[in-house]
């Protein structure tokens, strides 16, 4: 027995079929330490070079093959051999001697089965870790690629020793601890590997104790020199073959409970044990181990390749089918999120409604402290409102469900509505909005509803952070996009919390939620609304100084866009002007009963209610602005309907609607409103400007007609009150003024027959006017209305004499026409109501001038006078006490002309009436 460190000779002879120069070779595989080899007494090759002493030898462990020519039939081969760095040393595999050839294929197969399973570990390794990196859930995918890198370099260091093709002059020490480090780290994920397979059948504390068995021996081998490590091998080598007995065990229990794997399983372990039996023969036998065909190792990697692979199918199969049960489940879900919305905005809305109404006095008077009470149940029942829409549009947007309907839109419009919605938010608050936008000066191509509750959750968002200061909204023109700027003088944040807060759920101030209190959704919904408009938002902000919330939107070019040909619309309406982009008022007159004002800044807009009223045979007007809209019921009423978008450049619907009613009630002039979303504060603003009824775009073409006709249908009949007003005002001949009229004509019949004969006949031009109902219009000559005033005024002046004074002055130009039965009411009213309820009497005055543009009639008398207080109440119909004259009088003259009546008086001095006629109207 050799000692395991020092210096030998080995020699031997070999006897061979006699030959005459023939060409040999000799390959060696594993010569510690370093080696010189002697063929018939002549040096064929060496690996380092042999000594007597640790001074004299220099290391170097490389397979080598030489060749050499032979004669004769006897060959002596020495070999001398040295080691003194290594624990153990000396010839460890075989030597192989042969002709050439044999040599030299025996040499490149050795090489060329290196290069194959080098390079199918690193393939698999790269491969399972584009795997990981896919779904690194799956750890095994990890642990399996390292297993198999690790494994390719220990290869490289191992057989035929590749690594010093790739690096010659490695030094002799480093490669021993390369190796033993790659060796130490394949076994390590392998067992990882075997571990994250199979981690409910594998112990945890056995894992921790080969971690730390394998994290020595690294230590070591970095720490200690080569001979040192290097006599710890046995030890190691034992730890090995434990850990090898253990993890073939969990592989055979993997074996035994798998299911569609099995296949694969089986052949996994049965190589992995062929694999690790070899490799314990190698090491503690010195068993040469390059006889055995390499053929479990790929096997095994292509096993374990192929059983993940099945697990990912399985695992696959699995996520279909229960993405399949959460389709089903998400659809439920959204339809109870839909039911229980519906369930519980009605409640909601009966909140708010009730609590409103108390507060505005529904139920009898409340004091200040109950009034303050209500309107917080009324503003926390919006704000759950808006909370239940939120968590609508959050489950539609994560459900890629929300549908845009972009359009051109001005946002000093959107603006301007989001300030008035949000006013009443910041009465109790110093603080005020302020808008650097210009109107018409930005147009953006945007969902209109959607762009306006971007707006509302941002500056909703400033006005809750923002205690005292202002609100400013501004925007700029950058490359094609629109930059829109939120600015407050609030709390602000710090820089950390910059992304978090378009996050769900999140809040600004997570540390005193009492303060600002929300469900950190608005944010959120903002994002992912500005992102699906294709642009980006994002926030600067300095906690103590404020925020600026800043998003971009396309800039769009131009002010009006075609709409797509609408299937709802089968046969539309071609109309010659309406294409012509300078023109703005479209009028179509084709002779239908009803004639309509349609207002919309958008030109497209117009067209598609164009097409659909005009179908209907109603007389449309179409005009783009709030300016137009107006002017055109400058003059008088000339329209049944009004449809009116909300959303408008300069002067908004809202604004237009209120302008309206300033001259016309809703009963006159219904107002359809159209805006793009049916949201709560819309309708509120929408109704408290007085409109009729409100319509959501995109409508329904059915729905639309519906709503038109009810509208025009009250509009209808408001018209056939009106005209019965006025038949009743042509019909109303009192009691005891035809009894008194008849009792005067009687006394005067004796004394003055010709003066009751003139009665008489007065009388008779007063019923012949009161009982005309044969006129096909409202209108009569200022001669005909005198007519019946003066017979009025000669009975009720034979009846009272002195106490009645009457001055008329008429002028020349009597020919002219006006509404019917507007000067004889207010001359009696001035009579009965004015005059005669003094006791000395008094003067009633009638005057009618004209000059080239209007007929101007004034009545006045020095009666008794009426309060102011009741002077609007009157002539808008509201006194219960009075009658139906002057209102009809006065709603007569708004519908014809545009202006109604004005009366002027004074309590114990009089009352004025003033009314003037357009000539050109008439």
């Amino acid at each position: 027995m050799l000692p395991s460190q020092g210096y030998a000779t080995y020699r031997v002879r070999v006897k061979i079929k006699e030959i005459d120069k023939a060409l040999y070779g000799i390959k060696t595989t594993r010569i510690r330490e370093s080696n010189r080899i002697f063929i018939n007494g002549k040096e064929v090759g060496h690996s380092g070079i042999p000594g007597k002493s640790y001074e004299e030898t220099i290391p170097k462990i490389l397979p080598q093959t030489d060749l050499t020519e032979i004669s004769g039939n006897t060959v002596e081969i020495i070999i001398q051999v040295s080691n003194f760095r290594y624990s153990n040393g000396g010839i460890f595999h075989s030597i192989y001697f042969g002709n050439y050839r044999g040599i030299t294929a025996f040499r490149e197969y050795s090489i060329a089965m290196d290069v194959l399973i080098c390079t199918g570990y690193l393939f698999m390794g790269i491969y399972f870790i584009g795997f990981y990196i896919q779904r690194k859930k799956q750890s095994e995918f990890l642990s399996f690629a390292l297993y198999c890198i690790f494994s390719a370099l220990y290869l490289l260091f191992n057989g035929e020793k590749l690594i010093f093709a790739i690096i010659p002059n490695l030094p002799y020490e480093m490669y021993h601890k390369l190796i033993t480090l790659s060796g130490s780290l394949s076994t390590y994920f392998t067992y990882l590997y075997i571990y994250n397979l199979y981690e409910e059948l594998y112990s945890k504390k056995v894992l921790k104790f080969f971690q730390m068995c394998i994290t020595f021996d690294m230590i070591l081998v970095l720490t200690t020199p080569l001979y040192f490590f290097s006599s710890l091998y046995p030890i190691f080598g034992l730890v090995t073959a434990i850990g090898i007995i253990y993890n073939i065990f969990v592989m055979i229990r993997g074996v035994l409970r798998a299911e569609k794997e099995y296949v694969y399983a089986i052949t996994s372990t049965i190589c992995f044990i062929e694999m690790q039996l070899v490799v314990l023969l190698a090491t503690f036998w010195k068993l040469d181990i390059s006889f055995i065909p390499p053929v479990t190792i790929p096997l095994f990697i292509l096993s374990q390749g192929l059983l993940m692979s099945q697990r990912f199918t399985i695992t696959y199969e699995k996520v279909e089918e229960l993405s399949e049960k959460l389709t089903i489940i998400d659809k439920m879900k959204d339809e109870f999120m839909a039911t229980v919305s519906h369930e519980l905005r009605t409640p909601l809305n009966g909140i708010i409604n009730i609590s409103q109404s108390l507060v505005n006095g529904g139920a009898g008077k409340i004091n200040t402290e109950q009034q303050e009470n209500l309107t917080i149940i009324a503003h926390m029942g919006r704000r759950l409102s808006n909370l239940v829409n939120d968590i609508l549009d959050y489950s539609k947007m994560k459900n890629g469900n929300i549908i845009l309907y972009k359009s051109s839109v001005d946002l000093e419009a959107v603006v301007s509505l989001v300030f008035k919605i949000l006013g009443y938010t910041i009465k109790n608050k110093k603080l005020r909005f302020e808008s650097n936008i210009e109107s018409g000066s930005f147009l953006v191509w945007a969902d209109e509803n959607r762009l306006k509750q971007i707006m509302y959750n941002l500056i909703e968002n400033a006005v809750k952070f923002t205690k005292e200061g202002t609100i400013t909204v501004s925007a700029s023109k950058v490359k094609g996009n629109i930059h829109i700027s939120v600015r407050d003088t609030g709390i602000g944040m710090p820089k950390e919390m910059h992304e978090d807060i378009f996050k769900s759920f999140e809040q600004v101030n997570p540390k005193d939620t009492s303060e600002y209190r929300g469900t950190g959704l608005g944010l959120s919904i903002t994002r992912q609304l500005v992102e699906i408009h294709g642009g980006k938002i994002w926030v600067v902000s300095e906690e103590g100084v404020g925020s600026e919330f800043i998003f971009t939107l396309k800039e769009s070019k131009k002010k009006n866009v075609d709409l797509k040909e609408d299937n709802l619309y089968k046969e539309p309406i071609i109309l010659d002007k309406l294409i012509i982009e300078e023109q703005t008022i479209f009028k179509h007159n084709i002779g239908g009963e009803f004639s309509i004002l349609a207002v919309d800044d958008e030109k497209a807009n117009l067209k598609v209610l164009l097409n659909v009223l005009l179908m209907e045979k109603f007389n449309v007007t179409a005009v783009t602005s709030g300016q137009e809209a107006l002017k055109e019921l400058e003059g008088g009423l000339k329209y049944d309907l009004c449809i009116l978008d909300l959303m408008m450049p300069r002067i908004s619907g809202i604004e237009v609607c209120k302008k309206i009613r300033q001259k016309y009630s809703a009963l006159d002039l219904p107002v359809l409103m159209l805006t793009a979303k049916s949201e709560p504060n819309d309708l509120l603003l929408g109704f408290e400007a007085g409109a009729n009824d409100f319509l959501v775009k995109p409508y329904n073409l059915e729905e639309m007609k519906a709503r038109v006709n009810t509208l025009l249908q009250l509009r209808k009949s408001v018209g056939s009150v009106i005209a019965s007003e006025t038949a009743f005002l042509q019909a109303q001949i009192k009691p005891h003024f035809l009894y008194n009229a008849l009792s005067a004509i009687a006394s005067l019949t004796t004394r003055e027959p010709l003066k009751a004969k003139e009665l008489i006949l007065d009388l008779s031009d007063y019923l012949r006017g009161s009982f005309n109902f044969d006129r096909k219009d409202d209108f009569v000559l200022i001669s005909k209305e005198l007519a019946t005033v003066n017979a009025y005024l000669s009975i009720e002046k034979a009846r009272f004499k002195d106490r009645l004074k009457i001055e008329i002055y008429a002028g020349e130009d009597t020919n002219i026409k006006i509404p019917q039965l507007i000067i004889q009411p207010l001359v009696e009213n001035a009579v009965r109501h004015g005059i005669l309820e003094k006791t000395e009497g008094g003067t009633v005055k009638l005057s009618i001038q004209r000059d080239q543009s209007y007929v101007y009639i004034k009545i006045e008398d020095d009666g008794i006078g009426i309060p102011q207080d009741r002077i609007s109440q009157i002539i808008n119909g509201k006194d219960k006490k009075a009658g139906v004259g002057l209102a009809n009088i006065n709603r007569r003259l708004i519908n014809y002309y545009g202006y109604g009546l004005e009366i002027e008086s004074a309590i114990g001095i009089g009352t004025k009436a003033f009314m003037k006629i357009p000539i050109e109207r008439v």
